[in-house]
């Protein structure tokens, strides 16, 4: 299936539906353009119960200021996911609640790893326990960067009218190979080099 504007899919629409009933369509519109969500809007809760674990990590690793960042909608936005996704679910379809398969095929393979490297990556947990909170502050290290170069580079309205054509960075600011290495290193890949990341220093602003 070719992707389609997020102002021609059925999921994204039935989901703004519901949040405007909730009081919180714009907040939520700029969310899924800020993480660049899938289409049908595969996983997210997934990834917005790991955003509800990256975020506090993040806040007391970095010292963020989440007002700062702009993403002080963010708590409200993936609480109402977290707790509405049974009825979200029946509205959306079984995608939106789609997790990784028994064997571990991602729930996004052959759906969207490439058009969305690194919302697909934030479906991803590592498989140590050992390793849990670095990964996901190194998920945020990821995350911060992609939400910074889509707010240089690209508008919401440019996120929610584009389907059918290359994906919104893939000329200016590509973040396949960035995202497709964290994807690996949750799977156990690169230990030595993974211990070495200075995952608690704080991402620089670039001005």
């Amino acid at each position: 299936m070719n992707p389609l504007a997020p102002n021609q899919s059925n999921p994204h629409l039935t989901l703004r539906r519901f949040a405007s009933s909730a009081h919180m369509e714009p907040a939520l519109r700029r969310f899924l353009w800020e993480i660049n969500a899938h289409w049908e809007l595969v996983s997210l809760p997934l990834i917005c119960r790991n955003l509800k674990e990256m975020l506090p990590m993040v806040q007391e690793s970095w010292g963020l200021d989440s007002d700062e960042r702009g993403l002080a909608s963010w708590p409200d936005i993936i609480d109402w996911i977290i707790e509405n996704e049974i009825e979200l679910t029946k509205e959306l379809g079984a995608g939106f609640a789609r997790g990784f398969t028994e064997r571990g095929d991602h729930p996004l393979m052959g759906s969207g790893i490439l058009r969305h490297p690194v919302y697909s990556t934030l479906c991803n947990s590592h498989s140590s326990q050992h390793s849990h909170e670095k990964f996901r502050l190194l998920q945020a290290h990821l995350l911060f960067a992609q939400i910074e170069v889509t707010r240089r580079y690209t508008t919401l309205a440019e996120f929610e009218s584009y389907g059918d054509q290359p994906a919104l960075l893939v000329m200016k600011a590509n973040p396949y190979h960035a995202a497709l290495a964290v994807r690996c290193i949750s799977e156990g890949s690169a230990p030595d080099l993974f211990a070495m990341l200075p995952t608690c220093t704080t991402p620089t602003r670039v001005p």
